[in-house]
C-alpha cells in the first residue's frame, strides 16, 4: 500500500495481523456488533439486541469452513458498529 493508497476501515480502526492464527481476525465481521456469530463474551446482549443482525459469516468460507462458500472478509463496510468491547481494548492501546 502506497502513502496515496486510502485505507480500509479496518486498517484503520485495528492493526492489520500479518499471517493470523484466527482467520476472521483481519475481518471487520470479527469485531462487529451486528454480527450474530460474534462471541457473546465480546457483544453484550444489549448491543446485540440495539444492532440490525449481520448473518454474513454464515455463508463465509473462512468462518463456516465450507470452501464451497466465497471468501466474505470485509474490509470495508456501512453496517459496522464496532462493540464496546473492541472499543475498550483499543483505548487500552492509546494510554
Amino acid at each position: 500500500m502506497t502513502e496515496d493508497t486510502p485505507k480500509t476501515l479496518l486498517e484503520k480502526i485495528f492493526k492489520k495481523i500479518k499471517d493470523p492464527v484466527l482467520p476472521c481476525a483481519n475481518c471487520l465481521c470479527h469485531y462487529c456488533t451486528c454480527n450474530v456469530e460474534a462471541p457473546c463474551d465480546r457483544v453484550s446482549e444489549e448491543e446485540a439486541r440495539a444492532a440490525t443482525p449481520c448473518f454474513d459469516c454464515d455463508e463465509c468460507k473462512w468462518f463456516a469452513g465450507e470452501s464451497m462458500y466465497p471468501s466474505r472478509r470485509k474490509e470495508d463496510c456501512d453496517n459496522f458498529i464496532l462493540s464496546d468491547y473492541e472499543a475498550k481494548r483499543n483505548r487500552l492501546k492509546i494510554d
